[in-house]
């Protein structure tokens, strides 16, 4: 599963030049989730959207300017 969705991400970046990030916790290296852009289509016109996923435990803990800056 974890090797499925890094070659997900892997083709995210060859296709459309973005894709998600993974965030660890700076003090132990923790994962925390992961952050990033995906390349979508929206009524037949290219788009991006922006995606995060947040390990329960850390909900509520995770700053959302801490994630858009480093975007």
């Amino acid at each position: 599963m974890a090797r499925d969705s890094a070659a997900a991400m892997d083709q995210g970046w060859a296709h459309d030049g973005v894709s998600k990030w993974l965030a660890y916790h700076r003090a132990n290296g923790e994962l925390i989730g992961r952050v990033g852009l995906s390349g979508s289509t929206v009524d037949g016109r290219d788009c991006l959207e922006v995606g995060w996923a947040v390990r329960q435990q850390f909900w509520g803990r995770v700053r959302n300017r801490d994630r858009a800056g480093r975007a």
